[in-house]
């Protein structure tokens, strides 16, 4: 049984889930640009991050990649 590493997945998952969130407020509130750029900027960089990650994962261990 081989092991699956969740943690790319949870960072993919909470940087789109910010983005989104950061859509959703500036939607409804009046918010700063220097606020909404920055919390934009950080889910991207989170979202990122994860995909970074998963693609060093697979190249570490070749043998799981089909």
């Amino acid at each position: 049984m081989k092991k699956v590493n969740r943690k790319p997945q949870i960072l993919i998952f909470v940087g789109l889930l910010t983005t989104s969130f950061v859509q959703i407020i500036q939607h409804y509130e009046i918010m700063p640009d220097f606020l909404y750029g920055s919390f934009l900027g950080i889910g991207i960089g989170i979202s990122l991050l994860g995909v970074i990650k998963i693609i060093k994962n697979k190249k570490l261990n070749p043998i799981t990649q089909k």
